[in-house]
């Protein structure tokens, strides 16, 4: 009745009381007002439920509104985000990455094989010590795939060297979230009788919404402004700043909601790229919003050095490595699937016109293949960069030069070229870029303003016009304003997409930052910026520039200057020298000589350590030269194994028939150890040879001999994967032992098929146990990647050995105190078993104790711990001094 009563006075007040000349005409306007109210509450009362029903249908309609405008914002975002990952990559010009990604293998640091592991005292067949001896020149590693990582855990720290493929792998991820299939990362296809609960996380992990932050871009101070979600404000503020519509319009508004409710994956790239300051800052950042909003997927890019900070916020680091011999013949196959869609004429025009260009002639045959155009990536690692660089200007019909400098200046070449000289020529465009490039490789910028690029154009054509005044006369019309030339020759670059990127609303950076690092050298090169290069000579962000410049300019001062202070004991310093004077086009002879002397010392003496000997080879190797073949020569007629062995893998590094045949005469070696080292270089040589070596191989006396040659026999292709279905039948069963391993290795249904029936089926227990072996390890589940996954205070041998000697292991403090006691014990497998475990786990606390091991008498010791400390020192980032 109140509502009642307030409509009957909302109804005297419309009608108002108002004076007349009687009172009974007064009271009558009020009784009339009065039950017209009542009536008026009445009918309202009556539609109540209908008027309810109206309300609450407007309300429906404006919420589907709502929700259809966000829904198309939420298509449009993920929209763009799969157009900007398909042209994320240096080879967009010619296909997307779906058609050229290839499935890279991630690597847990510090992590042991089960197989060079020894978990008793019994004696050693010989099996254990030599797989470790293979090991030293063949690093085993434990290694996942990324669909075994994003359902182990909230957190991954993707770690690799800048050109590795790091961003790749996150643009890959966001393209797999955009289109809304990332799920298959976590969760098995949809069956059934699937329970509620799991169709429930699969459909959110369906629905999570993918955002791509180069760290360098992004704003950290606007976290320290205080207020509601403030921690998630640089990330919006970047979005809205994205020069791609959909992104800027859209992104802000969703993203911020997604995140406090947990559904995003946030990709944070190029860790690497922020001084030490702004990088703590960015790990603290992380670590604050990965704590405040728990629910999302958090995935850093960065270098491998220094690893424990990003551990330490609760996320698994893992390696992006150097591409394999797997994993390059995946690329190289997929690069030329796509040739063979591209009309050949289209090639050899590319090619003439290169050659004609480059002074006349004709163009010379195309080779088959990227691999025969650059031979380089048929070594053992190789940087997905430099396979890009390589493969990129094959498809434009150019030659690949052998070293880096030359390809990243002929790529550039090639991409300026794409614009046309309507605007600024190739030189031109040089002179700009470097001056560019130089300015922000001084400020430690990634990124630059454009209207810097467009003034850096309008100050050269300035130039020209000033030079050119003389030979105009008075007629002629007053000093032009070029600062329109600049705008349209950054637009037309920005729009090839070749060399630079558009990373925020008038913010540019260099779409690899390779080509920063070789426009900044050039310039240094051309103005004789010697005395700032030599200042950046050992830091981390100036390495590439150095390298460059050392290519570009005179080496000398740059090798004085890193080899005047202490070493350290991996010998940075010489292999980094060492990498300066090969990089140059011409060096001081005496230099080279006094270089390659200390170089072929290291690799003569077998007490070295076998990483250090083989970085000193691979140094060598690249100096290119008639004496470098002698050293090697000299290295396969020695005495020791170690030494011979290291002979032939730097044979592998060189060309030509007299290394081809060197190869081939180590597979007749005495020691077997030697042999499979030549069984490893014939693999990569490719051609008849490896074939006749490999088969070779497989009929050795040595079983691990054999085992290595069917396993290099499984990654040769088609012709190596039918002879070992052949081998798998062969009367001799030390064959079938061999092959069973090999066919392990591949990764096909039809291959586990005929390990399976082996396991079987075969005659022979010999061979049946090593088929067993092998399905064990083929549906083992994937390797444990979370932070502490190593628990030494779990491991049995520890437990074991502690309780013999009454020693406490029952916490990680416990076990890493009883840990540096087992170092210094007199059994070699505990000793080296000790320094596994202490590669994983270990702190600054094992170094002097892991430094004593490296003069040990025993090899593996000796071996073990300078692995330990090498991986101790980049997960901390610390450099240890010999």
């Amino acid at each position: 009745m109140a509502s009642v009563a307030q409509v009957s006075m909302m109804a005297l007040g419309g009608v108002g009381v108002t004076q007349a000349p009687d009172g009974g005409r007064a009271w009558a306007t009020l009784a009339i007002g009065f039950m017209l109210g009542v009536l008026f509450s009445l009918v309202l009362y009556a539609l109540r439920a209908r008027i309810a029903a109206a309300r609450d249908a407007v309300r429906d309609r404006i919420a589907h509104l709502r929700a259809r405008l966000s829904r198309r914002g939420i298509d449009h975002y993920r929209d763009q985000i799969v157009e900007l990952a398909e042209r994320s990559h240096l080879l967009r010009r010619y296909g997307t990455l779906s058609e050229l990604y290839v499935a890279r293998r991630l690597l847990v640091p510090g992590a042991v094989p089960a197989a060079l592991k020894r978990d008793g005292d019994e004696p050693d067949d010989g099996r254990w010590s030599g797989e470790r001896t293979i090991d030293l020149m063949h690093p085993a590693s434990v290694s996942v795939t990324l669909r075994d990582t994003i359902g182990q855990g909230k957190g991954l720290a993707i770690l690799g060297a800048s050109g590795s493929g790091r961003t790749t792998l996150l643009h890959h991820l966001a393209l797999l979230y955009a289109r809304g299939v990332g799920w298959r990362l976590s969760y098995p296809e949809p069956q059934e009788y699937d329970p509620a609960s799991l169709k429930a996380a699969r459909r959110r992990e369906q629905e999570r919404l993918p955002v791509s932050l180069p760290l360098q871009a992004v704003d950290l101070s606007l976290a320290e402004a205080g207020g509601r979600n403030a921690l998630i404000q640089p990330i919006v503020a970047h979005l809205a700043a994205s020069p791609h519509h959909a992104v800027a319009t859209y992104g802000s508004a969703l993203v911020r909601g997604r995140i406090v409710t947990g559904d995003c994956l946030l990709l944070f790239d190029n860790l690497d790229l922020l001084d030490p300051e702004r990088r703590g800052q960015a790990l603290a950042w992380i670590g604050a919003l990965m704590a405040a909003y728990p629910g999302n997927v958090v995935v850093v890019c960065g270098a491998v050095e220094g690893y424990a900070a990003l551990a330490k916020l609760g996320l698994a680091p893992l390696i992006l490595d150097a591409f394999d011999r797997t994993e390059v013949a995946r690329f190289v196959q997929q690069w030329e699937r796509i040739h063979d869609y591209v009309d050949a004429s289209e090639l050899e025009a590319a090619a003439q016109a290169a050659i004609e260009q480059a002074g006349g002639g004709a163009a010379p045959e195309l080779p088959l293949s990227v691999l025969d155009a650059w031979p380089g990536a048929r070594r053992e690692r190789v940087l997905p960069i430099d396979l890009a660089l390589a493969a990129l200007l094959w498809r434009q019909g150019q030659p690949v030069p052998v070293k880096v400098a030359a390809r990243c200046a002929q790529a550039a070449l090639a991409a300026m070229r794409q614009v046309g000289e309507s605007l600024l020529t190739p030189s031109q465009w040089a002179h700009v870029l470097a001056s560019v490039a130089w300015s922000m490789q001084v400020e430690g910028q990634h990124q630059e303003a454009r209207s810097l690029f467009e003034q850096a154009i309008t100050d050269l054509l300035d130039e020209a016009y000033a030079a050119s005044a003389e030979l105009r006369t008075e007629e002629d019309d007053e000093r032009p304003e070029f600062s329109r030339e600049g705008r349209s020759a950054i637009l037309a670059l920005l729009a090839a997409g070749d060399l630079l990127v558009e990373v925020e609303r008038g913010r540019i950076a260099f779409v690899h930052p390779i080509f920063r690092a070789y426009f900044a050298a050039q310039h240094a090169a051309r103005t004789r910026q010697e005395a700032v290069v030599r200042a950046h000579v050992r830091d981390p962000q100036w390495q590439q520039a150095v390298r460059f410049y050392a290519a570009l300019a005179d080496p000398v001062p740059l090798v004085a200057e890193r080899l005047q202070s202490t070493d350290d004991l991996f010998r940075s310093n010489l292999i980094a020298a060492a990498g300066d004077v090969t990089a140059a086009t011409d060096a001081e002879k005496r230099l080279r000589q006094g270089l390659l002397s200390e170089l072929a010392q290291i690799l003569l003496d077998p007490e070295r350590p076998t990483p250090l000997r083989r970085q000193a080879t691979a140094a060598i190797a690249q100096f290119q030269e008639d004496g470098v073949l002698y050293f090697f020569g000299k290295a396969m007629a020695h005495e020791s194994p170690l030494v011979r062995r290291m002979g032939v893998w730097g044979l592998s590094l060189l060309d030509g028939a007299r290394a081809l045949g060197g190869l081939q005469h180590a597979l007749a070696d005495r020691d077997y150890t030697v042999r499979i080292e030549a069984l490893y270089a014939l693999s990569r040589q490719g051609g008849e040879a490896t074939l006749e070596g490999l088969v070779q191989g497989l009929q050795d006396e040595h079983e691990l001999t054999r085992r290595v040659a069917a396993e290099l026999l499984a990654g040769y292709g088609k012709e190596g994967h039918d002879l070992l279905r052949e081998a798998a039948g062969a009367e001799d069963m030390y064959i079938r032992r061999a092959a069973v391993s090999g066919l392990g290795t591949i990764d096909e249904p039809w291959a586990r098929q005929v390990v399976d029936r082996v396991q079987r089926e075969d005659d022979q227990w010999f061979v049946r146990s090593a088929a067993a072996e092998v399905m064990e390890r083929i549906i083992a589940p994937p390797s444990a990647i979370a932070p502490q996954a190593v628990r030494p205070e779990q491991e049995a041998w520890l437990l074991k050995w502690t309780a013999a000697q009454g020693i406490p292991c029952a916490t990680p403090e416990e076990a890493c105190d009883a840990l540096l006691q087992a170092i210094r014990q007199e059994a070699c497998w505990i000793k080296v078993a000790a320094a596994d475990l202490l590669r994983a786990c270990g702190g600054r606390q094992a170094i002097p104790l892991l430094k004593g091991a490296l003069r040990d008498e025993e090899l593996l010791v000796r071996e073990a711990a300078y692995a330990a400390l090498h991986e101790i020192g980049r997960r901390l980032g610390q450099r240890i001094l010999a």
